[in-house]
């Protein structure tokens, strides 16, 4: 069986490319054959009766669960992690093998501008970095949004001043917006350690239209720029109005299709980007 890794944010966390939802009653459902996904869950233990006992609960699956199904994979994505922390996961990863040779990797490349890894909150917040350079109002309205759990820190007043001038004098210069090309390029370099790697960006770069991007070739990994994720997620269509129900939870607000579905992705996006890796993964060498 084909050894897979798998490095990237939300779009391939594996807790976002498969979630039960076992609190939805099936038996309860009078529509259920709008429901794509179920999955029978063995031995559930019931806190009112005090039995144990087996059940059908609804699922959502994605691309990376479909892979997940197939091949020998290991999954280190995770949601809200920016592009320097899955690469600093691919370098420790290929630090403790001493021969990937038989490995193939799928690199989903996460921002790599926005998010910025700080030793003040965890790994999955990142994300939040670009916000902390807005006003107080703003910050505490996106971060509320997000804060379902209420176990939230607040970083803002730790942050806010470096943040607004790491976005203001730092991020708009050319260095900085060239440092994908760098980026790239070590990536490739640590591609040449595998079988076979793929890189498939999940924003479009302002690199993407320059004649660098057209005129380089990279001598270790395949850039698919034609599956960057983001123009896949905003082309998908909103869920049906019983797995909306199910997917919103307690988000508020009025929602884009790519804010509901777990990885972002529609069905028919989740579908063809699997066909797509299926069909590299298969490919020799």
């Amino acid at each position: 069986m084909q050894k897979l890794w798998i490095f990237g944010d939300s779009h391939a966390d594996p807790n976002s490319n498969y979630k039960e939802y076992k609190h939805i009653r099936l038996h309860e459902l009078q529509n259920i054959d709008e429901f794509e996904h179920t999955s029978t869950i063995l031995n559930v233990y019931s806190e009112k009766t005090g039995q144990r006992y087996d059940t059908d609960c609804l699922t959502y699956e994605g691309w990376a669960h479909w892979l997940s199904k197939e091949y020998d994979v290991e999954n280190y994505a995770q949601v809200g992690i920016g592009g320097d922390t899955c690469f600093l996961r691919l370098t420790n990863k290929t630090d403790e093998h001493t021969d990937c040779k038989n490995i193939k990797v799928i690199f989903i490349l996460a921002d790599i501008s926005d998010r910025v890894p700080m030793m003040g909150y965890e790994a999955s917040k990142q994300w939040s970095f670009l916000f902390h350079a807005y006003d107080k109002k703003d910050y505490d309205k996106i971060i509320g949004k997000s804060n379902k759990t209420g176990d939230w820190i607040d970083t803002y007043h730790k942050y806010h001043e470096f943040a607004k001038t790491f976005m203001m004098d730092h991020v708009e210069t050319d260095e900085y917006q060239n440092r994908i090309k760098l980026f790239l390029g070590a990536l490739d370099h640590y591609a040449g350690f595998f079988k076979s790697f793929i890189c498939i960006p999940v924003n479009k770069y302002k690199y993407t239209a320059t004649e660098w991007h057209k005129q380089h070739t990279f001598q270790n990994m395949e850039v698919r720029y034609d599956l960057t994720l983001e123009p896949l997620a905003r082309q998908g269509e909103m869920p049906n109005e019983m797995y909306q129900e199910v997917f919103r939870g307690k988000k508020q607000g009025r929602l884009k299709p790519k804010n509901l579905w777990p990885n972002h992705l529609d069905t028919k996006h989740n579908r063809y980007f699997y066909e797509q890796m299926k069909e590299w993964i298969e490919t020799d060498g």
